[in-house]
């Protein structure tokens, strides 16, 4: 079990959640879904957990950052902690692209990611994963995403430029990095991947 902390009226938090709330980081009420650590109100959100995983993505290499953080040249992804499957596909991807290819993971600290783009599922929805077990194969020649999302597989991004009628983060395009990518990245780094 994850360590966690008590939030004022009871509801336990994932230790790294609850520190953000102490360090007072506060997001708007649109993300209210953020992974269900918050019980439905919403008004608070976190920094990327401390990490202590294993790295997701050895052999990918970074290249842009924008809705989430993309790599290219790897062959295998990994649960970077135990974790459950929530989806496959990438049911929240711009315009719902049936044919994008993804996996949706949901950490043991109630953070959830997603992997989406150039990939070849090895997992199915409702399978529960160690750290360090294969999740999917990269496509050969083709590049990968890797971000926050809400349950429902929505990139966190997104969800933060449609709450503010942001013309400059495109649903569907790239655009100008968020902070929920810039939280995606610090999460990646606390697992020792390399940006």
């Amino acid at each position: 079990m994850a360590p966690s902390l008590t939030r004022p009226g009871g509801a336990n938090l994932p230790l790294a959640f609850g520190l953000a709330l102490a360090a007072g980081v506060v997001v708007e009420r649109g993300l209210r879904d953020f992974s269900g650590a918050f019980g439905g109100d919403g008004g608070t959100a976190a920094a990327a957990p401390s990490g202590g995983g294993k790295n997701p993505l050895p052999g990918w290499r970074a290249s842009v950052t924008d809705q989430g953080v993309d790599f290219a040249g790897g062959s295998r992804i990994f649960a970077p902690t135990a974790g459950k499957v929530l989806k496959v596909g990438a049911p929240g991807w711009p315009q719902g692209h049936p044919g994008t290819n993804g996996v949706l993971l949901q950490l043991a600290d109630g953070t959830i990611m997603y992997f989406y783009e150039g990939l070849s599922a090895a997992v199915h929805a409702g399978q529960h994963v160690n750290a360090g077990e294969l999740i999917a194969r990269g496509i050969p020649g083709q590049s990968i995403e890797v971000g926050l999302a809400d349950s429902s597989g929505v990139p966190l991004a997104h969800s933060w430029a449609a709450s503010r009628g942001d013309p400059h983060t495109p649903i569907g395009g790239h655009g100008p990095v968020n902070p929920w990518a810039r939280k995606a990245e610090q999460l990646l780094r606390s697992f020792g991947v390399a940006l």
